[in-house]
């Protein structure tokens, strides 16, 4: 009795704690209930609602649904519980979540009346539906074939394209890069094929569940001598799974999964977080065409490089039309205006002979002509001096003096910047 009124319990609760912004299910879930979609109304709907990943309330964050190593169950997490969790932890395997019948879980979901209405569907389930549901969700319960695949060359193309997605969702369905425009951009990854791979985790039947560039690198901010770029899933839960091959193939990876310029500069390998450059050398580098690339962006043609920080005459590879782009600021000298850090903008300092007063040994400082004042010798008096562009050339010292960052990277970024200012390397070269 006690087992069946905590079930009640559960159930009840089940609603409040999906409703937090929109349906969201981890691809075995989804693909468990898309294979019996056709002969379950139940199925059905449910399959429309996690599948398409459909909203209730805007202002509510997502759940994470996904199933268990039983035939007949589903573990869910709230959206509370996931802000608690560490960064860039995984909700899937948070200790955390809550397992309930599969079954009992789809009648709490399906019957809800305030359910019903924001997403506006009207179906009725009858007892036996959700019977049948249950045995067809327990006999679909088997073993999936999913698997990772480093591939190169022309099939790095083949990968891209949106015909090859298993799913069109997450990060992997909003890839700008997806489309048949799009397939003669990526000659620099194909023809470079001795420094980068694509990562894919396919399907049973081939199609593709995620995808990430992995790069052997020249240059990296720790031991790692390869690298994996931002990855793209239909399915986050499928994410950390690329976060797991990188751990288990000695790559390093991004401190954060994003495209933003500054956090490509953060890095995770072997458990520990890393600021700085990634440099990887190419072969060819003359295109017609290039990607959007998401952290290496900076293409040196002279050097015949790919970098996460900016340097002067840099094309950055930054366009999703397969164009580039160069910097505007400084039209690619690598060298703009800066204040003088010595006068502080004023063209003067104290006279040091005299400390400013005007007079030496009680007479007149003929060093300053008693003005107790001079030019300043490191901008000739004009107040300002030539400063690598913080729009290219400077950009790595810039993005970490301007940034805004957790206070895990604080330290990191703080060490950085006073070597930086040891080795004076705010000087353009």
């Amino acid at each position: 009795m006690i087992k069946k009124y905590n079930d009640f319990i559960l159930e009840s609760k089940i609603p409040s704690l999906i409703l937090e912004g929109e349906f969201s299910g981890s691809i075995n879930f989804i693909e468990r209930l898309r294979k019996i979609s056709k002969t379950s109304k139940v199925a059905g709907e449910l399959h429309r609602l996690f599948g398409f990943e459909l909203e209730v309330d805007k202002d509510l964050s997502q759940n994470y649904i996904d199933v268990t190593d039983k035939d007949d169950t589903v573990t869910f997490i709230s959206d509370q519980r996931v802000s608690r969790l560490p960064l860039d932890s995984s909700p899937y395997m948070s200790s955390s979540r809550s397992e309930i019948k599969v079954g009992r879980f789809a009648r709490a979901i399906l019957t809800d009346p305030e359910i019903k209405k924001q997403i506006g569907f009207t179906a009725t389930f009858t007892d036996k539906d959700f019977e049948d549901f249950v045995n067809l969700y327990k006999a679909g319960n088997t073993q999936v074939k999913n698997e990772f695949k480093l591939v190169n060359s022309s099939k790095i193309s083949r990968y891209y394209y949106e015909d090859t997605y298993a799913y069109q969702k997450g990060d992997l369905g909003n890839s700008c890069m997806k489309y048949e425009s799009c397939q003669d951009y990526f000659g620099i990854y194909e023809e470079n094929s001795d420094v980068c791979s694509l990562l894919v985790y396919l399907d049973s039947a081939g199609y593709v569940l995620g995808r990430a560039l992995v790069w052997s690198v020249s240059k990296s901010p720790c031991s790692a001598k390869k690298f994996m770029d931002r990855i793209y899933t239909a399915s986050d839960s499928d994410r950390y799974k690329f976060i797991e091959w990188a751990n288990e193939n000695d790559c390093m990876y991004k401190y954060k999964n994003s495209s933003d310029e500054t956090e490509g500069l953060f890095f995770k390998y072997k458990g520990e977080i890393f600021l700085g450059e990634v440099v990887v050398n190419l072969k060819k580098v003359n295109f017609d065409e290039y990607p959007y690339v998401d952290t290496l962006r900076y293409l040196n043609k002279k050097d015949k490089t790919l970098s996460n920080v900016g340097s002067k005459k840099v094309k950055i590879l930054n366009d999703t039309g397969g164009g580039w782009d160069h910097c505007w600021h400084c039209d690619e000298s690598g060298v703009d205006e800066g204040e003088c850090q010595v006068c502080d903008g004023g063209g003067t300092v104290n006279c040091k002979k005299c400390g400013g007063t005007g007079t030496h040994e009680d007479k007149k400082c003929k060093k300053c002509d008693g003005e107790g004042w001079r030019d300043c010798k490191e901008c000739d008096g004009s107040g300002s001096v030539k400063i690598p562009c913080p729009e290219c050339a400077g950009s790595y010292r810039s993005s970490l003096e301007s940034g805004s960052f957790p206070s895990e990277l604080k330290d990191l970024v703080k060490s950085e910047l006073e070597r930086m200012k040891l080795e004076n390397s705010y000087r353009p070269k």
